[in-house]
């Protein structure tokens, strides 16, 4: 029986929905612009679309097909960066199965809510004590005192807490930096001014150092390699540099607080 134009037209939109939808989780979840760009193109090439054409940004992502009648334009938007690498992984490895036959188009978007309602392969916890010790081992590593230690790993700790809560409230990482930055910061700050401690800029860099944008970075620095990128490569970038100002800024509040 052939195929109606209206329900080949229906399924080739339904594809490329889900097409977009997978590649921006990846986006989400921590992945770099490559790998989005190669799960998207593995998936849309299986749904018939033609002419298709894909802008990737850090705000939203638009992209334009033909269905082989009519040219239509999608933009949806990316809610927000975070860091779950198994997610990616298991999206990667789903656009494999599409691409090879392994799974078919119609199993889609029940395996991107499948993954989607996934556990990150790490807990609160781990990430909360990840955090603490890395500005503890910062702050050893600049010569700084047990009182110093202690002070930056208590610092992260309820500053990481804080930053997990606010993260699932999908608050923007601009907000987030800032908040969480001024409230390690000025536990550090409130020690120090009483005296325990060195009054030292690595100790105060030390309670934020959780914060640096680490990932973003390194996901700039591959996109602008490979050239294809440049655009969503340039916003990673401007966006870090605005989250080191925010830092800066929280570092500075904190500092005159000593000094009074």
């Amino acid at each position: 029986m052939p195929i109606n134009i209206s329900e080949k037209a229906s399924a080739i939109n339904s594809t490329a929905e889900s097409a977009l939808r997978a590649a921006i989780m990846v986006i989400e979840k921590g992945g770099s612009t490559e790998y989005a760009d190669n799960v998207f193109r593995r998936i849309i090439s299986k749904s018939g679309a033609k002419d298709v054409a894909v802008m990737w940004r850090l705000d939203n992502v638009i992209m334009s097909y033909s269905d082989g009648e009519n040219t239509s334009t999608l933009v949806k938007p990316v809610k927000g960066i975070g860091t779950d690498l198994t997610a990616v992984s298991e999206i990667i490895e789903l656009s494999e199965d599409i691409f090879e036959g392994k799974k078919e188009l119609s199993s889609l978007n029940n395996e991107i809510e499948r993954i989607s309602r996934l556990k990150p392969l790490h807990s609160s916890l781990t990430l909360i004590i990840t955090a603490a010790f890395a500005a503890a081992f910062y702050s050893k590593f600049h010569d700084g005192s047990i009182a110093d230690v202690s002070m930056v790993f208590l610092s992260a700790v309820i500053g990481q807490t804080l930053r997990i809560k606010l993260k699932r409230k999908e608050m923007n990482d601009g907000m987030i930096t800032l908040i969480c930055g001024l409230l390690s910061a000025g536990i550090t700050s409130i020690v120090l001014h009483l005296g325990y401690g060195k009054v030292d800029m690595p100790t105060m860099i030390g309670s934020l150092i959780y914060l640096v944008p680490g990932l973003l970075m390194i996901n700039a620095f591959v996109d602008m390699t490979r050239q294809k990128f440049i655009f969503i490569g340039t916003q990673r970038i401007v966006n870090a540099l605005f989250l080191f100002m925010i830092l800066a800024l929280d570092i500075l509040v904190a500092y005159t607080f000593i000094k009074l």
